[in-house]
Formats: C-alpha cells, sequence, structure tokens
C-alpha cells in the first residue's frame, strides 16, 4: 500500500493523505483491492471536508495497492501511474486537473483507476505531476534508463529526486515498484 499527493495552496490536504492512508485501509473493510481503494479514496476525501474552514489546501492523490503481480490504483487528479517495461514509461492512469479538497468527491469526474499485471523486470511508477519532460528535463529515454540502471530500487528514486532537485521545474514524489 502506497500513495503519492501533491498539494496544492498548503501542505495539510496531502498530508491527510499521507498520514491517514494507513488506518482507512485498515477500515475499508473487505472486498477487492480497488473496492477497498475506493472506500479509502472516500474516507480520505472525508476527512479533507472536515478539516477546519480556514484551511484551504487541495490536493491531488493515487492510491496502489501490490497484492503478488498485481498493482491496483485509484486517483484523483494529475499524480499519474507509469509501467516501465521493454525501454519504455507507458502512461497507464489518465490525469485529470483535478483535486481533492474543494469539492466533494462526488462533485468531481469519476476517479481514475486500474489493475496492471507487472512481469519480471517491469517497473510500476507512480509520480506526481512534475515528471513531464519539460518539467523535470528529462527525456522519456533517460528517464527509463534512470529508472532501470542496476542497484536498488531506493538508489534509482533518490537519483531521479536528486536530478528533479537540481534542475527539475516542479516538486515530485515517487514511489518505484519492481515486477517479480
Amino acid at each position: 500500500m502506497a500513495c503519492v499527493a501533491d498539494a496544492h495552496w498548503g501542505g495539510a490536504a496531502s498530508e491527510v493523505m499521507t498520514r491517514e492512508l494507513e488506518r482507512v485501509w485498515s477500515a475499508a473493510g473487505p472486498g477487492t483491492p480497488l473496492q477497498r481503494l475506493r472506500r479509502c479514496l472516500l474516507s480520505l476525501d472525508g476527512l479533507l471536508h472536515a478539516r477546519p474552514k480556514d484551511d484551504a489546501s487541495e490536493t491531488t492523490v493515487i492510491l496502489v495497492h501490490r497484492q503478488g503481480k498485481t498493482v491496483t490504483w485509484v486517483g484523483v487528479g494529475d499524480s499519474a501511474l507509469y509501467v516501465v517495461s521493454g525501454g519504455w514509461c507507458v502512461p497507464r492512469s489518465k490525469p485529470e486537473m483535478v483535486f481533492l479538497g474543494s469539492l466533494p468527491l462526488g462533485q468531481h469526474p469519476p476517479a481514475d483507476h486500474g489493475a496492471v499485471d507487472l512481469g519480471p523486470g517491469e517497473l510500476a511508477l507512480v509520480a506526481t505531476d512534475g515528471l513531464e519532460p519539460d518539467m523535470c528535463m528529462l527525456e522519456p529515454a533517460d528517464l527509463v534508463a534512470l529508472l532501470t540502471a542496476p542497484g536498488p530500487l531506493d538508489g534509482r528514486v533518490r537519483a531521479l529526486l536528486d536530478h528533479q532537485n537540481r534542475v527539475g521545474m516542479d516538486n515530485l514524489g515517487v514511489v518505484l515498484l519492481a515486477g517479480s
């Protein structure tokens, strides 16, 4: 279980997502990973609307769950899930310019969702916006090379974040998952 969240107009909304995810997942009850992720998203959205009115922050979020080779996601906003495979970084989610926190979830377009099976050597990259070539200053082939470099996943994530901190035009949060 993991998530990335990208706040706007202050950080409190994304902090709710990351701080409360484990608790709402535990309370999500039985069901498929997608059913439970949807209930988590509704619970997290409810927590956002229970905040003090002086907190106007909003956030994007993509929640992911991995079970075996299957990565399931649900997301709102422009954070995205990509699959890195065979020299390509392919978007699997459908990011939209929507933010949680201003309107209740039911007044937004439906949350994006899906599932993908990761094969050996494949990666799932979950990222906030800021990964676009004009924002992170990496061409797609260079991003793939960085993510598939030898070494542990956390070292690859660190290299990407270090690059973004040096030359990127936006903040970036990422989770990287490897296929079995």
